[in-house]
């Protein structure tokens, strides 16, 4: 073969090697995500795990729980949140301080509100004794540290941002843990906020993906096929 072909063909072989791997890579991220759907729709359909306190709470950090305790009425979180069904508000988070006297940040639930300003979580927040039914998250961090943005008026403490970093956590709200936090589920009744179930994961674009990267493969080799059949002809004609 004629090196300017053997090189082509070394090359097509790479490229659907390449094409190959990330189809297979694909793949692998479309059957994880439904896999983590799966489990996520089973742990919403069970009841909660009732727990009592943060020592159990870090062991479970992907459960739905049960947890009593009192929030901490002299601060606040307000993250920006636009829900899928539409509409302008935040998510309002107040550390809970559970039996074991740990406090543990707790997503509480959306409120319909034109900024974070206008968000007064105080006016309905008792130190009562409350029930969190909730989903417990791991907490962490943005790709960047995001920063807390401290609102007008000095008792409670308002802080806005996008998300409770963990970082930014740990260092404006010291003793609040930092590695989990819990996020309210629908059928919390502990107050008037609008509570939305965890979303699940769309897998199907990794298994689009996945078919592309296939069709690359199979282009490229088809690609190898072509030239050492042109090959073949040229030489089979030189002989003759």
């Amino acid at each position: 073969m004629r090196p300017g072909p053997l090189v082509l063909v070394i090359a097509l072989l790479a490229l659907a090697g390449v094409c190959a791997r990330m189809g297979l890579w694909q793949h692998s991220r479309w059957v994880e995500k439904r896999a983590a759907n799966a489990r996520l729709e089973s742990m919403l359909r069970a009841g909660p795990e009732s727990l009592a306190g943060g020592a159990a709470l870090k062991a479970r950090r992907t459960d739905k729980v049960l947890l009593g305790g009192r929030f901490d009425t002299s601060r606040h979180l307000l993250l920006s949140h636009e829900p899928e069904e539409g509409g302008v508000g935040v998510d309002v988070v107040t550390p809970l301080r559970l039996a074991d006297g740990v406090l543990v940040l707790v997503n509480r639930g959306w409120m319909a509100v034109d900024s974070a300003e206008a968000a007064h979580p105080e006016r309905f927040t008792t130190d009562d004794s409350v029930l969190v039914v909730a989903y417990a998250q791991p907490l962490k961090g943005a790709h960047s540290r995001l920063p807390w943005v401290r609102l007008a008026g000095e008792t409670p403490e308002r802080w806005s941002s996008l998300h409770p970093d963990p970082d930014t956590l740990a260092a404006r709200w010291p003793g609040v843990t930092n590695d989990v936090w819990l996020v309210a589920l629908p059928e919390c009744t502990m107050d008037s906020l609008k509570r939305f179930p965890p979303r699940l994961t769309d897998p199907q674009t990794h298994l689009s993906y996945a078919v592309q990267w296939a069709i690359f493969t199979l282009a490229a080799l088809g690609g190898v096929i072509v030239v050492l059949a042109r090959e073949r002809k040229r030489a089979a004609g030189a002989a003759a």
